[in-house]
C-alpha cells in the first residue's frame, strides 16, 4: 500500500498498488509494480514497473496456457508490440491531458480567490 498526499487538505490517501511476481529463466523471482493494464481486441497487456525502477516499464501479454493458467509472455510480434506500445503512450498523453487541464483548473481558481 501506497501513501499519496491529497493537496487540497494535506491528509493522506491509502492506494492499493497491484503487484505481480515473475520468475525469471534463472528461477530468481522479482516483484513489479502494476502500472496499468488494456486491452486490444480480445488479448490484454500489463504494464509492468520492474523492481528498480530506474527501468523503464515493460509490457506483458497475459495468455492462458495450456493447462489454463494465466501467464505474462512477452510481445515477440513486431506489429503487435507497435500496437501495443501505441495504446500505452495513448494512455500516458491521455492522463497528461487530464493532469494538465486539471492544473490549469486549479490554477485559474487560486487566481479567482480574494
Amino acid at each position: 500500500m501506497v501513501s499519496d498526499k491529497n493537496n487540497d487538505n494535506n491528509t493522506f490517501e491509502e492506494i492499493e498498488v497491484e503487484a505481480v511476481i515473475l520468475e525469471d529463466d534463472h528461477g530468481n523471482e522479482h516483484e513489479f509494480m502494476v502500472l496499468e493494464t488494456f486491452n486490444i481486441e480480445d488479448d490484454t497487456y500489463y504494464v509492468l514497473l520492474p523492481p528498480d525502477e530506474a527501468e523503464e516499464a515493460v509490457i506483458m501479454k497475459l495468455i492462458v496456457d495450456e493447462d489454463g493458467e494465466e501467464c505474462f509472455v512477452d510481445i515477440e510480434d513486431d506489429d503487435e508490440w507497435a500496437r501495443a506500445e501505441a495504446t500505452w503512450n495513448e494512455i500516458l498523453d491521455d492522463e497528461f491531458a487530464e493532469d494538465d487541464e486539471e492544473s490549469a483548473s486549479e490554477e485559474s481558481t487560486d487566481e479567482d480567490s480574494p
